[in-house]
């Protein structure tokens, strides 16, 4: 009799064991789709597929915001015939796109017995992140809205590009906010009391009127001088040779100098620049910026020469920024 229990208990023990051990390839489905927005992740550890769920919501995020953004911004671009601001407006439509979500989680994590592989679902709740965007969405008209005051009440054409810039950096954020809602499957109707074509309008009339005036001191003033003109007047901004009839003055200093590192055979040059930009009717600093690189080269005027060069690259970029 008692190893016939035992025979019992031991066959009982081995089928709850192979039940524990029963393949799960589904979680339990206890975060409805009409609540949450989903994504899956795979991985070889627990942490690397939490890390693929909430890497693969951001990915679907950032193609869906940038499509939707960028077609937006497309419509508004080619109702207004401002072609021009289709490859500045692509760049920064990137840059927002790209964002971390927030309230963005792991909901659940899982041994998938039959891919032999971690998997983790990443849940956002729907409500709870339309509340915050649709928030966002509102503070933005309003800065917007701000900006236009701005743009009317300035006397100067630079303040006028300033605040337009400022403008369209806003509606790209906003538009970027409203695509989110579109990918959860939320829609935005409200729209602010501006009319954000009249920036588009005005930006190619200010830029065209705008008068900049360049002038760099020191050893290698002609050489920096002509790649940072160069570099305004593929922007499609006007340079004058007269600083009384300029909208915006932009002055420097460059400098250069040995630089010794102790390589035999090399040459060493260090550039050093300083630029100040300010707008010409008010007075006011709209920025300064300082650079410095260091180049090598087997003599010495080929060293200055890429230190330059190298300089006036990272300035235009940077100059540039003030303008569009």
């Amino acid at each position: 009799m008692a190893k016939i229990l035992f025979t019992c208990l031991a066959v009982l023990v081995l089928i709850t064991g192979c039940i524990k051990d029963r393949p799960t390839t589904q979680p339990v489905p206890d975060y409805p789709d009409s609540v949450y927005f989903k994504a899956e992740g795979t991985g070889k550890s627990e942490p690397e597929a939490r890390g693929q769920a909430l890497a693969e919501m951001s990915r679907i995020f950032e193609s869906e915001v940038f499509s939707n953004t960028y077609d937006r911004a497309v419509e508004i671009i080619d109702s207004t015939g401002n072609g021009a601001s289709r490859g500045n407006m692509e760049s920064y439509i990137r840059v927002v796109s790209s964002v971390k979500l927030e309230g963005a989680r792991i909901g659940r994590t899982w041994f998938d017995n039959e891919r032999g592989t971690y998997r983790a679902l990443a849940v956002l709740d729907r409500h709870q992140a339309g509340e915050n965007w649709q928030g966002e969405i509102k503070d933005i008209d309003n800065k917007i809205e701000g900006e236009y005051m701005a743009l009317d009440a300035g006397n100067s054409k630079f303040m006028k590009l300033q605040s337009l810039m400022k403008i369209l950096d806003l509606w790209v954020e906003r538009e970027s906010r409203v695509s989110r809602l579109r990918v959860i499957g939320l829609n935005y109707t409200s729209v602010g009391s501006y009319d954000i074509k009249r920036a588009f309008y005005m930006v190619p009339q200010i830029k065209a009127d705008l008068l900049v005036f360049l002038k760099i001191t020191g050893e290698h003033a002609n050489e920096m001088e002509g790649i940072l003109s160069a570099a305004l007047n593929k922007a499609g901004f006007k340079l004058s040779d007269e600083r009384n009839k300029a909208d915006v003055l932009i002055t420097g200093n460059i400098e250069a100098g040995p630089v010794d590192l102790k390589k035999p055979g090399w040459e060493f040059a260090r550039a050093r620049l300083s630029l100040t930009i300010m707008d010409a009717v008010t007075g006011s600093i709209a920025g300064e910026l300082s650079e410095n690189e260091r180049a090598g080269q087997l003599t010495y005027p080929e060293a200055v020469h890429k230190a330059v060069n190298k300089i006036a690259e990272t300035a235009s970029d940077k100059l540039l920024e003030y303008f569009q």
